[in-house]
């Protein structure tokens, strides 16, 4: 079994469709994005430089990515205030507790991929 194997399974079973949907819409955003498993239950999305980074809890997916000045109505998104302290490149959070949720984080992921490939 591969890390990213590893890492589904440390999640509980009602997390899983969550990690599949959102881990296949993240792939499909472009073809050259890589995925990588890290320690610590992390998968790590790229072309250039990591625009998103899910952590896998047992109960609940969390998502990282750039500031992106996208609208959240819901206000879901959780800035991280520690992330220039602890060297992290990403500023905002969003936690995924269903399925529907993988759909109103794909935005913020799609503009944190655009950031990460500018200039």
């Amino acid at each position: 079994m591969g890390m990213i194997e590893e890492h589904i399974a440390y999640a509980e079973p009602e997390v899983r469709p969550i990690l599949d949907g959102l881990r296949r819409r993240i792939l499909m955003l472009d073809r050259r994005i890589k995925e990588d498993a890290t320690p610590q239950q992390r998968l790590t999305y790229s072309i250039n430089r990591i625009f998103a980074e899910v952590k896998v809890r047992k109960k609940y997916v969390l998502v990282r990515f750039y500031n992106s000045r996208t609208p959240d109505p819901r206000q879901l998104v959780q800035h991280i205030d520690h992330a220039n302290k602890n060297h992290w490149p990403h500023d905002k959070e969003m936690r995924l507790h269903s399925t529907e949720m993988v759909d109103y984080v794909m935005p913020f992921l799609e503009a944190s991929l655009r950031e990460s490939l500018r200039p």
